[in-house]
């Protein structure tokens, strides 16, 4: 019986020296460092035979890239009888890196003396190399989103450039008449004073005149100032105002081209940046008087201006009867450096940074259709550019809200029950008995909302 006990035991021990020697990677040393045994599975991930590793030291797969303080750490960690753990980069015998997670401790014989030491070992290398990947994934994310911040700078600063050749030809424009005036009524008093016929009433006539155009010019001034200011910080807006400041800079443009702008403006404030909305403006009213300019399929050049709001957003639509976009630019006349016109007549970004400043800096929306319409009992087809930009600012919700809002967006009225009803997975369950449980919720949350015909809760961001 003893000896049958002594068999099972030997077997089970066998077993688990055959499963350690062909699942674990194991070395065992003497004192001095030299490799006494190597299982099956080290040799494996080495690639070296057993005979080219016993009898010599670890360090025939030792990698360059360690620190030499890592192996003066562990030898002075085993040698005072202590446990070593640390994560070790290995070289296997065809120079491919191979990394562990090494756990030695020393060995004792039955008078308890040191003998030598047990190395274990776990193979990490899957992970150090999704480490790499992931670290150079990192880097390259960095770069790449560097990049393009580089290129938004580099666009945005080409768009300011283009926005201030436009206003520098505005210039042009609002002064040409004014200093023709100032210059035809200073000539007309210096002839007059010549030949002694200045009369007092035609001096002061004269010099109101020159006067009152030199005003004009002041304010010109102004109004190009204020549109180069420089800030950044988001206030109060009024649209009706922010349309005339942009018509002042380019209404002379217009007059000159025949183009009759008819407006609509109802009276609506925001919060957001104007002077990057003017520029969206004037990009926009630039587009539709080259495409009027362009065109001669109609007589009466038009553009038209409607400013309103509903509940959550103020919109400005801006369209011309210029004949509309062809169907397939449609979609790109918002890419970067897109443009139908000569280089020398257009750099292809004024529309792409206009999409850029509405959607990203103001948290609202800039799309363009084709519309057919009818004015004073003509039709018309063109472009219509329309914004929505948010009433109030844009707000930030965290992870209980949203889920709370996510619920909401699940409710909907059922008319027979007369109840509001959760729809789940096209199964409708009882939940709630009348609209006050959830307007009550949006409403200490000061989240926008409206009831849809359908009955529908819509929640605006």
């Amino acid at each position: 019986r003893l000896q049958v006990l002594l068999n099972e035991k030997t077997k089970k021990l066998n077993d688990s020296m055959e499963m350690t020697n062909s699942y674990v990677a194991m070395t065992q040393t003497d004192l001095n460092g030299i490799i006494t045994y190597a299982s099956d599975n080290f040799c494996k991930k080495v690639g070296y035979k057993k005979s080219e590793l016993i009898g010599y030291t670890h360090s025939i797969v030792r990698h360059p890239d360690n620190d030499i303080g890592v192996y003066k750490k562990m030898w002075e960690t085993i040698t005072s009888g202590n446990i070593f753990k640390d994560t070790i980069k290995n070289l296997t015998k065809d120079g491919t890196d191979f990394w562990f997670e090494i756990l030695i401790y020393p060995d004792y014989d039955q008078d308890k003396n040191m003998i030598g030491y047990t190395a274990l070992r776990i193979d990490i290398t899957d992970r150090k190399r999704i480490e790499k990947i992931n670290t150079n994934l990192e880097y390259e994310i960095k770069k790449a989103v560097q990049s393009n911040r580089e290129k938004d700078y580099a666009l945005s600063q080409q768009s300011k450039m283009a926005a201030m050749g436009e206003m520098l030809e505005n210039i042009a424009h609002q002064w040409r008449q004014p200093l023709s005036i100032i210059s035809a009524a200073a000539s007309g008093m210096k002839l007059q004073k010549d030949y002694k016929i200045l009369e007092d009433e035609q001096f002061y006539r004269s010099i109101n005149t020159v006067l009152n155009n030199t005003e004009h010019l002041s304010e010109t001034i102004n109004t190009f100032r204020d549109f180069f200011k420089s800030n950044k910080e988001k206030t109060l807006v009024n649209l009706h105002n922010t349309y005339d400041k942009t018509q002042k800079l380019i209404h002379s443009k217009y007059k000159n081209s025949n183009i009759q702008i008819i407006s609509e403006i109802e009276e609506v404030e925001l919060t957001g940046l104007e002077t990057d909305l003017i520029q969206v403006l004037m990009n926009i009213f630039s587009n539709a008087k080259d495409a009027l300019e362009s065109t001669t399929i109609v007589e009466k050049k038009l553009i038209f201006v409607h400013i309103y709001k509903d509940k959550y957003h103020g919109i400005i639509k801006i369209k011309d009867n210029a004949g509309g976009i062809p169907r397939d630019i449609l979609d790109k006349i918002f890419d970067p450096y897109f443009t139908t016109k000569h280089k020398a007549q257009g750099t292809g970004i004024g529309l792409y940074m206009s999409t850029e400043i509405v959607s990203k800096h103001m948290h609202g929306n800039l799309k363009v259709e084709n519309t057919s319409f009818v004015f004073e009992d003509v039709s018309y087809t063109g472009a219509e550019f329309t914004i929505s930009l948010p009433l109030n600012e844009k707000k930030h919700f965290n992870d209980e809200i949203l889920n709370k809002i996510n619920e909401i967006y699940c409710y909907l009225w059922d008319k027979n029950l007369e109840k509001f009803i959760k729809v789940n997975h096209e199964e409708k369950e009882l939940a709630i008995e009348n609209l006050n449980e959830i307007t009550d919720l949006l409403d200490f949350y000061n989240i926008n909302f409206e009831i849809l015909d359908n009955q529908d809760i819509q929640v605006y961001f």
